[in-house]
C-alpha cells in the first residue's frame, strides 16, 4: 500500500474538506477566522452564504460544488462556483448529505438516515443524480428499476464515466448503477464487508474501508474472489480516483493507494 502526503503552504486556514482531481488539481474549504473561504491553487474566494457542515466537489469540467450536508425546507444548500468564485448556480439537494461525487458530467449525492426519513425532499430516493446546474436528472428509489433498500448509504465511488458503486444499510449489498441506462447489478457482499464506511474502485478490484468489525482495515474484494486484508489506516477516507482513497487533513491530504501502482 502506498501513501502520498500533500501539504498545502498557501491556505487560508484549516481545511474541513478537500478534493483533488485526477490530474493533481485540488480544492479547499477552508476556516479562516469566522469566515469560509474556498481556495484552489493561485484562487481564493469568500463564501457569500452561511454553511454548517461543508463539502466540497470539483464538478463538469472545471466547477466547484459547494455543499450544505444539512438543510430545511426551502432553503437552498449547494451552490456551484468558477474557481475565480463566480456563482454559476444554487439548488437543494436535500437533507443528510453524507457524500458527493462527480460520476462524468453528473453530482450522484446519497443520504444518510436522518436525510431519508426526514421532510426535505428528495432525500427520501437515498442516492439521487443532479446535473452540475442543479436539475434532477433521476432519484435512486423512483428512478431505477427493483431498487435496493436504502436507509442510510454508508459509502459511494464513481466506476466508470457513466456508473456509480454504493453500499447501503440495511442488507450491505453492493450496487454498481449505471447513470445513463439506470441498469444496475447487484452482488451479495461476505460479512466481513458490512459497513463499510468507504469504497473506491479502478472498475475491476474494490476496495472497502472500516468495515463494521476491523474499523482500520482496507479490504480487497472481487466478484468469485475471496477478500484481502491489503492495509490499515487511522482514517477517515473517502473514495478517489482509481481505486484509491482520499484523506483531508487541515493542512493538506493523503491519498492512499491500496492496490498496484
Amino acid at each position: 500500500m502506498q501513501q502520498e502526503v500533500v501539504t498545502l503552504e498557501d491556505l487560508p486556514g484549516a481545511a474541513i474538506d478537500i478534493d483533488v482531481r485526477a490530474d493533481g488539481e485540488w480544492v479547499a474549504i477552508c476556516r479562516a477566522e469566522l469566515d469560509l473561504v474556498v481556495a484552489s491553487a493561485g484562487q481564493h474566494f469568500m463564501v457569500p452564504e452561511e454553511i454548517r457542515f461543508p463539502l466540497i466537489r470539483w464538478v463538469g469540467s472545471a466547477d466547484i460544488l459547494l455543499i450544505d450536508a444539512r438543510t430545511t425546507k426551502g432553503r437552498d444548500n449547494s451552490y456551484v462556483f468558477s474557481t475565480s468564485g463566480v456563482q454559476k448556480a444554487r439548488f437543494c439537494v436535500g437533507d443528510g448529505v453524507a457524500d458527493a461525487i462527480a460520476v462524468g458530467e453528473s453530482v450522484v449525492i446519497t443520504y444518510f438516515d436522518e436525510g431519508i426519513f426526514g421532510d426535505v425532499p428528495p432525500s427520501h430516493e437515498g442516492l439521487c443524480v443532479f446535473s452540475p446546474d442543479g436539475r434532477l436528472e433521476f432519484g435512486y428509489q423512483s428512478g431505477v428499476r427493483n431498487p435496493v433498500d436504502i436507509a442510510d448509504c454508508y459509502c459511494i465511488c464513481a466506476a466508470g464515466p457513466h456508473e456509480a458503486c454504493f453500499s447501503p444499510y440495511t442488507g450491505f449489498p453492493l450496487v454498481r448503477l449505471n447513470l445513463k441506462t439506470r441498469d444496475q447489478e447487484v452482488h451479495e457482499l461476505p460479512e466481513v464487508l458490512a459497513g463499510a464506511s468507504a469504497l473506491s474502485t479502478d472498475g475491476v478490484v474494490f476496495y472497502f474501508y472500516a468495515p463494521y468489525n476491523t474499523k482500520r482495515s482496507i479490504i480487497r474484494w472481487q466478484p468469485r474472489a475471496a477478500s484481502i486484508e491489503v492495509g490499515t489506516h487511522s482514517g477517515p477516507l473517502r473514495a478517489h480516483c482509481r481505486g484509491a482513497f482520499l484523506s483531508t487533513g487541515t493542512s493538506g491530504y493523503t491519498i492512499v493507494r491500496p492496490g498496484p501502482s
